[in-house]
């Protein structure tokens, strides 16, 4: 406890005095938050949003904000927007599976979409609210109580969530440039009114063409039925659900793949990525002497990244300084520049915007130096 309000004592002392950033980043490295986070369910979301927290720091100071309690007010003011969300774990262009919300995809596009919670309704079925702006009336449903504004114009306002409803499957649908994988059940459209309902007539072959499938190029071969199993009532009925393979659905000339769930390796645990009994494994001080490697590597770089790069400055300075001997000079020289050094020991020649060439002698005393580099 004492070593924890020591180094909070620490961080709050300099807050003010150091870039934001470094504020967060101490904190994280004084407590190897980083392991922490990861250890935890969603670890690598954690670890990003916790990195977009130090981003969100460099931007802060470098728009203006002149103190740390200003930061930490403005982070309070965007989590309590509702628009504030979390930090991608994947950069734009990585490969990857990321998670997204219909709404959030709108206007992108991906090679793969896979749609998910079939269960989900397409729409409220009651609605909740009634806007009329003209009346600046808004009737919301409260408690299962509804105001008579509402109750009348019930019918409409579940026709329009429907409608939006209808949307969002559309929007959801169209993400996809080369694949889109979207969860049914071949016996029939199941549940009714899901959210993907509205894709059914795409995705469904006529009853007449129910048992009727083609072999699916570069799929494996599949069995006769779509669905894994069934109550024990149906052991004595013929197959009847969606015959897996390449059909031809109720509408659009697209080609649908019904696939068989018996080629896929259902219920294996998936690598979610590092686990915890991995991380607290015994593996007599390997993991220990590479993170004591890393901190020295990371010293050495922070050192050689300390030291101050070359200096250039004006000829018509230099001309009025001393110039040692091994320091380049640079001259215009015929629509190119003739770099030599001082002592005459060799010149080089470059075309403009170029920034060394080698093996030219010195064709002309160097004259009129316009740019020097000490």
């Amino acid at each position: 406890m004492a070593d924890a309000l020591t180094l909070l004592a620490e961080l709050h002392r300099t807050r003010n005095s150091r870039p934001f950033a470094a504020t967060v980043h101490a904190l994280l490295e004084a407590t190897r938050a980083h392991a922490g986070f990861l250890l935890r369910p969603g670890g690598n979301q954690i670890l990003a949003n916790v990195a977009r927290v130090a981003d969100l720091a460099r931007t802060f100071e470098a728009t203006g904000g002149v103190s740390f309690r200003g930061f930490v007010e403005e982070l309070t003011a965007q989590a309590e927007k509702e628009e504030a969300s979390e930090a991608p774990v994947l950069e734009e262009d990585s490969d990857g599976v990321r998670l997204m919300t219909v709404h959030g995809a709108k206007g992108l596009e991906f090679p793969v979409v896979i749609l998910a919670d079939l269960t989900a309704n397409l729409c409220a079925r009651e609605p909740d609210q009634y806007v009329d702006g003209a009346k600046r009336v808004s009737a919301t449903r409260l408690l299962r109580c509804a105001p008579w504004e509402l109750l009348d114009h019930e019918a409409d306002e579940a026709a329009r969530e429907r409608a939006e409803g209808v949307r969002v499957a559309y929007v959801a649908a169209t993400r996809a440039r080369d694949l889109l994988v979207v969860p049914a059940v071949g016996d029939e459209p199941f549940p009714q009114d899901n959210w993907l309902s509205p894709l059914d007539k795409a995705l469904y072959p006529s009853r007449d063409g129910w048992r009727t499938s083609q072999t699916a190029p570069g799929c494996p071969k599949f069995g006769a039925a779509s669905i894994v199993e069934r109550p024990m009532d149906y052991d004595r009925e013929a197959e009847f659900s969606v015959r897996p393979g390449l059909i031809v659905p109720q509408q659009g000339s697209h080609e649908v793949v019904w696939w068989d769930p018996s080629t896929l390796n259902l219920g294996e645990e998936g690598d979610h990525g590092l686990r915890q009994e991995v991380l607290l494994k015994e593996d007599g001080g390997v993991s220990s002497i590479a993170y004591n490697a890393w901190l020295e590597q990371r010293a050495e770089v922070a050192e050689a990244a300390s030291k101050p790069l070359p200096v250039f400055r004006r000829a018509d300075r230099c001309a009025r300084e001393r110039v040692l001997p091994g320091q380049p000079v640079v001259r215009p020289l015929q629509q190119q520049c003739l770099v030599a050094f001082r002592d005459g020991s060799h010149a080089e020649r470059c075309l403009p915007g170029q920034q060394q060439c080698r093996g030219h002698p010195i064709h002309s005393p160097a004259i009129d130096y316009r740019k020097a580099a000490t």
